[in-house]
């Protein structure tokens, strides 16, 4: 790809820094006694099927006339510490980049794809914003804290349209959406609704439009 040489994008990660990250690990009883642990809450990620490095999810409980709203945040920082190789690899990439036939990463594998990423069914480390909310969707309180989450359902786009129409959760979920979608048109915001072009081009050289 003659834009990646132009702007110099590092395509590949060192043996050193491969290294360094391979010997990271998430040693729970780290991190038992200085966070707290949710768990047991019913935590949901959404994003295409084909995401790998999963950054956030959202739970969803009901307390009596209350709904509890958790927004969770993969909590990258723990892993990557303040001017280590790995902080100073990522700062020179930015960002992930998404090509047709490829992706580079910001991160090693190791983190992006499994330590660094909410992955079903496995304990991960994250930042979450816990909204109380009554069920006229008023926000009674809100705080932020470090957290222990477990993603039960790793679901797509797609997956959850189908949900929305027999769930009462998601049906809850969308009901939310809607206010806040309509008090943010009130406010003056625009709705853009554009169709999105993916381009995909498979191991045997094909190219697929979506």
């Amino acid at each position: 790809n003659l834009s990646l040489r132009e702007f110099q994008v590092p395509q590949y990660f060192s043996r050193d820094l491969l290294q360094q990250t391979a010997s990271i690990q998430l040693n729970l009883e780290d991190f038992l006694s200085s966070r707290l642990d949710l768990r047991s809450l019913y935590t949901v990620s959404i994003d295409d099927k084909e995401t790998t490095d999963i950054d956030d999810a959202i739970s969803w409980e009901m307390q009596e006339e209350r709904i509890q709203l958790g927004i969770h945040i993969a909590d990258v920082a723990q892993f990557v510490p303040f001017k280590s190789l790995i902080d100073q690899e990522a700062i020179k990439r930015f960002t992930s980049i998404y090509l047709p036939e490829r992706k580079i990463e910001m991160l090693p594998a190791h983190l992006a794809q499994h330590l660094c990423s909410l992955v079903a069914h496995e304990p991960r480390l994250a930042l979450s914003v816990l909204i109380t909310l009554n069920l006229n969707y008023q926000v009674l309180s809100f705080e932020l804290k470090e957290t222990l989450i477990q993603v039960k359902q790793k679901l797509s786009y797609n997956e959850v349209n189908g949900l929305i129409k027999t769930n009462p959760v998601f049906q809850d979920m969308m009901k939310l959406s809607h206010y806040l979608q309509q008090k943010r048109l009130e406010q003056g915001a625009f709705h853009f609704e554009e169709p999105e072009l993916r381009i995909k081009v498979t191991e045997d050289k094909r190219i697929l439009l979506k």
